[in-house]
């Protein structure tokens, strides 16, 4: 492991990391593929506040490599600043992230299964993988690529996702909530879908579906199952 530091931020290197476990509290996260040698962290983050600090925590613990951001006791407590996490090309890892209200970003390939989970704050997945499984309360989730099976899940916030022709199944709910799924080289599926005062929609097939039931097209390849109260679900490009 080596050590840098440059101003306010800190910088350090990590080997033989197969997984990366990331709690944050208000922290945005973003974690991307670049030309670094190993796993390298960023935490230019620094607290503002009268009161006790206490300081972020990054380790590694065989091949998992754990950060979570420290808070101590302020009065009008703030935090500035954020986590960056470069992972090396063609380096295919496991990720658990969790954030309060802080923004995560995931821009990396992943193995097994990827789990991200926040409170109010958006969520951005650009690649997909095996199994993933998203969730939200009030922040937005986009998750840009596909997943051989996939889970996003939110209360408020609005769902977005996508599905192609490796997909195997989808499963999608909100409260109040849009969903639209976006459907790329997708030959056929087999919906079980349900909403309470909204409606459901099929745009590639200009398809509008009673309020729950089962819908199916083509090949039936890919199962979704989606469920909303009173947020719309739509079959759609949307990115």
């Amino acid at each position: 492991m080596s050590f840098t530091s440059s101003g306010e931020g800190k910088t350090e290197s990590f080997s033989n990391v197969e997984k990366i476990q990331v709690s944050s509290v208000s922290l945005p996260v973003h974690i991307y593929e670049s030309d670094v040698e190993q796993v390298t962290v960023t935490d230019n983050s620094k607290q503002y506040g009268i009161g006790i600090s206490k300081d972020n925590e990054l380790k590694q613990e065989e091949g998992t490599l754990t950060f979570n951001e420290g808070k101590g006791f302020h009065i009008f407590n703030f935090s500035r600043g954020e986590i960056i996490i470069e992972v090396p090309k063609g380096l295919v890892l496991e990720y658990d992230i969790a954030n309060v209200s802080g923004s995560i970003k995931h821009d990396a390939p992943t193995k097994n299964q990827f789990r991200c989970q926040s409170i109010s704050g958006s969520i951005r997945v650009y690649q997909g993988g095996d199994s993933g499984f998203v969730e939200s309360v009030s922040g937005s989730i986009r998750i840009y690529a596909s997943f051989d099976e996939l889970t996003a899940k939110s209360i408020s916030g609005s769902v977005r996702t996508v599905a192609n022709e490796n997909s195997k199944q989808l499963q999608c709910s909100n409260i109040s909530g849009s969903i639209k799924i976006q459907l790329k080289n997708v030959t056929g599926y087999d919906m079980d879908y349900s909403v309470i005062s909204s409606q459901v929609k099929d745009l590639y097939t200009d398809t509008e579906y009673e309020k729950s039931g089962n819908a199916s097209y083509g090949d039936k390849s890919l199962k979704i199952d989606v469920t909303n109260n009173s947020g719309s679900i739509k079959l759609t490009d949307w990115d």
